[in-house]
């Protein structure tokens, strides 16, 4: 199969219009910055939110035993 230079072309004027989207950012209508320009949000469950929490207490509390540990064999 070939695909000829002025397909290429299309393609690649696809893409850069398809990254050019931009959303008005207040009322006045004006254009923001393209959209990989915005800021990523993620949205965690309350349910997320806590196992998140119990996590890293736990790595906090085994490093710190970990450390604990290791401190007593250095003096030891």
């Amino acid at each position: 199969m070939t695909v000829s230079s002025y397909q290429v072309h299309n393609v690649i004027n696809a893409y850069h219009r398809h990254l050019k989207v931009t959303k008005p950012d207040d009322d006045f209508g004006s254009k923001s910055k393209a959209h990989w320009d915005r800021p990523d949000t993620v949205d965690i469950s309350s349910e997320g939110r806590k196992r998140q929490m119990l996590e890293k207490l736990g790595a906090n509390a085994l490093s710190d035993y970990h450390e604990s540990a290791l401190e007593g064999l250095r003096k030891g």
